[in-house]
């Protein structure tokens, strides 16, 4: 009956099998040997009786719905052992974290299934001649308690065949090579090489940790601060206090092979000691991400290799030592100054009734009055008490809002200036509620460098002192 099956489904199968052949061998195939030459090849000769032509014989004769184990024992010593799990894919025995390609399963059941011969090449004679004094690699197939041990040889003089035995069978049979190649693969290249897929338009947030303390964390931020203009999806909540805009556009860029897939170049299984890829936990570079629907990574990321490559573990798996493109992690190296939005203080000027600057003896406040229904309002500015026409306003006002941070101060730099007397002071003031405001104060700290302190936090951005000669120099002309 499993003859007749084999018989049946060949047909159609052998072109699935063919297009599912590159899944599993990364290298191209061999030359085809120009006619002149594979004449001259000394190639046993097959006797009439041997020669099959025409018929398919199958070299598997077992019940795969009673699949057991597929080894693979290949030349070099490389051994791992297949088990079926689950809906038709396989795990690897004692290879924690490896897992098989879901189409590379489906082409070994074919190939199971499918794996035939038409041509005895051999009734035993001369089997090196074919390969077999040095086999490829052995392939034992056991199902309900029996046992096949195909053996792999040579390929044939063109390269589209392989020569195969059967253990206690003296025959050397020619089978398709595409066949041979799927079931005797390294093991390299049938397992998953992609990391799970991340959902960037689920995440919400990033945290990375360096030698174990806290490098910067990243957060989908629902702020409750009237005066925040909604632009930035994201916020840094550390270094920074407040939280500081991202930039998302630059950020996604990074974060975009996370939703295409990254390749994993080599495995390194069961390592022994991890301190030797600087995977170790005061070694390791730990990278968070976090999505609401699951498909976050957790990494940890050692030494980087001369050809760009980076050591890496899933953290909390059992999975093995990876090594990966180092530009593929680079969301992990970044330096948070370089990825924080440009702008000192952004704040809408619809958020706000007004504003008053003191910078030394110069005073300017800005008042907005509005009145009518909120389908059409009616709005008077005022500087100084002065009614202005509203563009005069608006100008002076993009001028406040429109400055740019420049620097990063360290912290322990920053905090000597806690003592010190604010040279600028400005204070936005909410819509709605006066009693609501944001403060925005800049400290001396060198002869170009003003500090700056938003809402009383944590003095870490630094502004050019011309930037504040400009705002001065803009004022009084209003006045």
């Amino acid at each position: 009956m499993k003859k007749t099956r084999l018989l049946i489904i060949s047909a159609a199968a052998v072109l699935l099998l063919s297009l599912a052949f590159f899944l599993v061998t990364r290298e191209p195939p061999e030359p085809q040997v120009p006619a002149a030459e594979a004449d001259s090849e000394e190639i046993p000769e097959v006797s009439d009786e041997a020669a099959t032509e025409n018929q398919l014989i199958p070299l598997i004769d077992l019940d795969f719905e009673k699949l057991e184990t597929i080894e693979i024992e290949r030349a070099g010593e490389e051994r791992y052992t297949l088990i079926p799990f689950g809906d038709g894919t396989f795990k690897v025995a004692n290879v924690p974290g490896a897992s098989i390609m879901t189409n590379a399963a489906q082409s070994i059941r074919f190939s199971l299934m499918l794996f035939t011969s038409n041509d005895i090449v051999s009734q035993g004679e001369n089997i090196a001649d074919f390969g077999f004094d040095q086999p490829e690699a052995y392939c034992t197939i056991t199902a309900g308690g029996e046992q096949v041990v195909l053996i792999l040889g040579d390929k044939s003089p063109d390269g589209s065949a392989s020569y195969i035995m059967r253990k206690g069978d003296p025959k050397v049979y020619l089978v398709q090579g595409y066949l041979a190649g799927i079931l005797f693969a390294d093991l390299y290249s049938i397992r998953e090489k992609t990391l799970p897929l991340v959902t960037i338009n689920a995440l919400t947030g990033i945290s990375v940790k360096e030698k174990g303390e806290l490098k910067f964390t990243i957060t989908r931020y629902t702020s409750d601060d009237p005066f925040d203009p909604g632009l930035f999806p994201f916020f840094y909540t550390y270094p920074y206090d407040p939280p500081k805009g991202v930039n998302d556009s630059k950020l996604f860029e990074l974060l975009e092979i996370f939703q295409s897939g990254v390749f994993i170049h080599e495995f390194i299984d069961s390592p022994e000691s991890l301190s030797v890829y600087g995977l170790d936990s005061m070694q390791a570079l730990e990278l968070d991400m976090s999505a609401e629907d699951g498909t976050g990574l957790h990494f940890l990321l050692g030494n980087t290799t001369d050809d760009g490559l980076r050591y890496s573990l899933r953290a909390g798996t059992v999975s093995p030592v990876m090594l990966i493109s180092a530009s593929d992690t680079a969301v992990a190296d970044i330096i948070p100054f370089k990825y924080a939005e440009s702008f000192a203080v952004l704040v809408g000027i619809d958020t706000i009734r007004g504003f008053e600057l003191t910078v030394g003896d110069l005073v300017v406040t800005g008042r907005i009055e509005r009145s009518g229904d909120a389908e059409d309002p009616v709005e008077d500015f005022y500087i100084n008490g002065r009614k202005v026409e509203e563009d005069l306003f608006k100008d002076f006002y993009q001028v406040l809002i429109g400055r740019q941070i420049e620097g990063d101060a360290e912290s322990a730099i920053a905090d000597q200036f806690q003592d010190s007397q604010s040279v600028f002071q400005l204070r936005y003031i909410g819509r709605d509620d006066e009693s609501l405001v944001k403060e925005v104060e800049l400290y001396p700290y060198n002869n170009d460098f003003y500090v700056l302190q938003i809402d009383g936090g944590s003095r870490r951005f630094l502004l050019g002192q011309y930037q504040v000669t400009y705002i001065v120099e803009q004022a009084e002309s209003l006045l």
